[in-house]
């Protein structure tokens, strides 16, 4: 419990940063079910395969108790560092990302493909939220999935297509706003993120 304490102090911290930031409840506790897909699996395998105590009923797995608290722990360890990781990328925008991305190695040759990914964040986003509400408000839906699933990827294509061919046309101007960029936001946002980490770093070790 002692090591766990840390950890969980450092989770609730990234948290409250989020908050800060604007992030509403909402969608943290929606990032929280996503991670549910990490968690159970992790919590199970560490659970049945970690010698230990096993659980009583009602319980009718090899469950270990040991097993499940490492689980528990490695699942808190991954929920931090994915709160950590959302705090980092909330506190630049997507000009000040793109400023830093510019001095990678190859940067020239990727920068297309990340303003891309820019572009289509919000549309493939809009695509597949419309499809699944018709989905969901299908009959026999089970049966219609495959069908939603084709639709949306021929929907996703198009749109990729058409926001690849306007990224071509005005691609001059679109780059030439990226490298006027300035420096001082960035500068003063770099110190609170570095803070951040620095506190982050302390009440792991405390």
């Amino acid at each position: 419990m002692d090591a766990l304490l840390p950890i969980l102090l450092l989770l609730i911290l990234n948290l409250a940063v989020l908050s800060v930031q604007g992030l509403q409840a909402k969608y943290i506790w929606r990032s929280f079910k996503l991670l549910l897909w990490f968690f159970i699996p992790t919590i199970l395998m560490q659970g049945l395969f970690t010698p230990g105590m096993m659980v009583q009923q009602p319980i009718y797995l090899p469950l270990s108790i040991e097993g499940l608290m490492r689980g528990f722990y490695l699942s808190i360890h991954i929920a931090v560092m994915f709160f950590a990781a959302l705090v980092v990328f909330r506190i630049f925008t997507k000009e000040e990302w793109l400023h830093f991305f510019r001095h990678l190695p190859y940067a020239t040759a990727l920068m297309p493909y990340v303003f891309l990914l820019f572009t289509l964040k919000r549309d493939v986003q809009n695509i597949l939220f419309v499809q699944k509400k018709e989905w969901q408000h299908s009959q026999s839906k089970w049966k219609q999935l495959p069908n939603f699933l084709v639709d949306s990827i021929h929907a996703v294509l198009n749109v990729s297509k058409q926001a690849a061919a306007e990224l071509w046309q005005d691609w001059d101007n679109t780059f030439a706003q990226s490298m006027a960029q300035s420096t001082s936001v960035i500068e003063e946002k770099l110190v609170l993120y570095v803070s951040f980490l620095v506190m982050g770093w302390v009440v792991f070790y405390l």
